[in-house]
């Protein structure tokens, strides 16, 4: 009776290995405004950067984990051609109110008054749409006012969605523009050297240290 070749190999201590687990990735697609060659940060909810920047290629970029989920975290966009200082956005996950499935237009995206920026992660993989447009932000440094308004389009799933919702500003939530205004509140309160630097993570404020001013 022949004898299967994968028992032999198991016999003289040959069998072969398990597959290597598939690792986690999410690919972001970018349409809209031009934004090749621009900076994407992805940045998971323990605040730890542990993914390098990533440049957009031919109107995607993807993040990988070789160890592990891609936890729940938010997405960062910045260009040069925009003005930089206050106008760096997060990419907008889940406008409250708009259902899973629907396209947001801009003007829906500018009048909402609040956002969810923070992606859930994934222990497979993961594919977004993302559109791009700009806008103009009154309160940009500079002389350039003009700064990103990035959305998920068709709204994902609400399974895709973490976190809670934040304050919109024409559509954009700015996470230079939530911590000033944190800052400037604890300050008012009188609490000195004790006012702290709060980072919106998808799972709360999370503080990063004391800001001596």
């Amino acid at each position: 009776m022949a004898i299967p070749a994968a028992v032999v190999l198991g016999l003289v201590g040959f069998a072969p290995t398990a597959s290597a687990a598939p690792s986690a990735e999410v690919t972001l697609n970018f349409v809209g405004v031009n934004y090749e060659g621009c900076t994407i940060y992805y940045i998971p909810d323990s605040g730890i950067y542990t993914f390098p920047p990533a440049t957009i290629k031919n109107g995607s970029v993807t993040f990988t984990s070789k160890s592990g989920p891609l936890e729940p975290g938010y997405f960062e966009i910045d260009g040069d051609q925009f003005a930089n200082l206050n106008a760096q956005t997060t990419i907008s996950f889940l406008y409250k109110g708009s259902k899973p499935g629907s396209r947001v237009s801009r003007p829906q995206a500018m009048n909402s008054k609040k956002v969810f920026p923070c992606w859930a992660g994934t222990d497979t993989t993961a594919e977004f749409t993302v559109r791009v447009r700009t806008v103009v932000d009154g309160s940009a440094i500079g002389k350039n006012k003009r700064a990103v308004l990035a959305w998920v389009q068709p709204t994902p799933a609400l399974a895709d969605v973490s976190g809670t919702s934040y304050a919109a500003d024409k559509g954009r939530f700015s996470l230079w523009l939530s911590m000033m205004a944190s800052l400037l509140w604890r300050w008012r309160e009188g609490l000195g050297c004790r006012v702290r630097r709060f980072i919106p993570g998808c799972l709360g404020m999370r503080r990063v240290g004391c800001l001596l001013w």
